[in-house]
């Protein structure tokens, strides 16, 4: 309980913040559901990410979702990867069959969330090649890393919702850092409820 009134104190300390908090209103934050603690991983494992699992909650409404899930890849899956291809296009598709390509059903899928939802911030799980926030692996068509990408699911969502706060669960490893987020998401409803 600590930690939630740590972060109740600095909503409380903004007028605006204060406002939406006071007044019940609750931001409405994504979160890959493998941070969730969901077994939705390609190997049926999840990722629980304890502060953002059980603090964001209680200061949050949280709609965990997995893409690859929702495109019908399954659980477990094959795992799948972003590629640059020669052309220079980049896809995501299978690390071991690369005719398994989901490029088109990740893009999809990310702007129907993003035309049924309305998110004030996003927690998407590092490295993912559909969630990642950037920091994707990029590969040639050889597998070798070229550099780094977002995912293809979380670009959609960035595209949808300009100036919502979105990282991944490394950027959240502390109350002060989870807190930082939950008043950026509060100021963000805050700006957009304005407007």
């Amino acid at each position: 309980m600590l930690g939630k009134d740590f972060i109740v104190e600095a909503l409380r300390a903004n007028p605006d913040t204060r406002a939406l908090w006071d007044a019940g209103f609750r931001v409405r934050v994504g979160v890959s559901a493998c941070l969730a603690g969901e077994p939705v991983r390609y190997d049926g494992d999840h990722r629980l990410a304890t502060l953002v699992a059980r603090m964001l909650p209680l200061v949050a409404e949280v709609v965990p979702l997995c893409p690859e899930v929702a495109i019908g890849m399954g659980v477990p899956r094959p795992t799948i990867q972003r590629v640059r291809l020669a052309d220079g296009r980049e896809v995501v598709r299978g690390v071991e069959d690369p005719a398994l390509d989901v490029t088109q059903q990740l893009a999809d899928y990310g702007k129907q969330v993003a035309a049924a939802q309305v998110f004030h911030g996003y927690v998407f799980k590092a490295r993912s090649p559909s969630c990642a926030p950037g920091n994707a692996p990029l590969v040639d068509e050889q597998g070798v890393q070229v550099g780094l990408a977002a995912g293809l699911y979380a670009e959609q969502l960035r595209g949808a919702f300009p100036g919502a706060p979105m990282c991944d669960e490394e950027a959240l490893a502390t109350v002060g850092q989870l807190s930082g987020f939950v008043q950026a998401c509060y100021r963000h409803a805050a700006r957009i409820n304005r407007t």
